[in-house]
This record gives structure tokens, sequence and C-alpha cells, in this order.
């Protein structure tokens, strides 16, 4: 499975496709394996006081997926499309440590 970070509810458009702002931006949606999810959130979403996961069959996606490395030594997924709906498995709500840090129960 593939994850994708969401700060608000996915806004699909009427072709049943979310296209992250990063898609227009940079050319690609951010994702990250699921040992990723917690050092993603801690690294660039910390002070959100909110974080949904996006769970993703990669199977079930039809743009480009890469494995690149940002500059930080280690391989990402990056999809070169939108989003599709039926590819979401689930979505659920991130949780935090006592400590105030973002955990994820998944380690693959």
């Amino acid at each position: 499975m593939l994850y994708h970070l969401v700060t608000n509810p996915i806004e699909w458009d009427s072709a049943g496709e979310y296209h992250p702002a990063s898609l227009e931006t940079e050319g690609f949606v951010h994702l990250s394996f699921g040992d990723q999810v917690a050092w993603v959130a801690n690294q660039f979403l910390k002070t959100a006081p909110n974080l949904w996961v996006v769970e993703i069959d990669p199977s079930r996606l039809l743009g480009e997926l890469r494995v690149e490395d940002p500059g930080v030594g280690k391989g990402f997924p990056h999809l070169y499309g939108p989003i599709l709906r039926p590819s979401v498995v689930r979505v659920f709500p991130l949780t935090r440590s006592g400590e105030g840090e973002w955990v994820f129960p998944v380690s693959s």
C-alpha cells in the first residue's frame, strides 16, 4: 500500500479524481511507504491540527509511479497523475503520541 497525507477532506472532481496542489506546482503527488508516513508528518506537517491518511492501492492507479529521492537519502513514491477514487482503500485520522509526535501504526 501507499499513503498520502491530507489536512482537509479530499475534494473529488466530477471524474472521481483528486488533484493535490503539488500535482500542479511540482508535477506529481507526494506519497509515502508505510514506514515513511510518521517521518513525513513530523517533518513537514508537525503543526497541522489534524491529519488524515489516504491509503492507496497502487495497482489501481493509472498515472506513472516513480520512487525518487528528494535529497534525503531515501526513495519516496511520486505519482505523476491524479489519485483516482477507486484506488483509495480507506481514509483514517493520524494520531499523536503523548509527546505530541505524529505516529503511524503501519511499518511497511
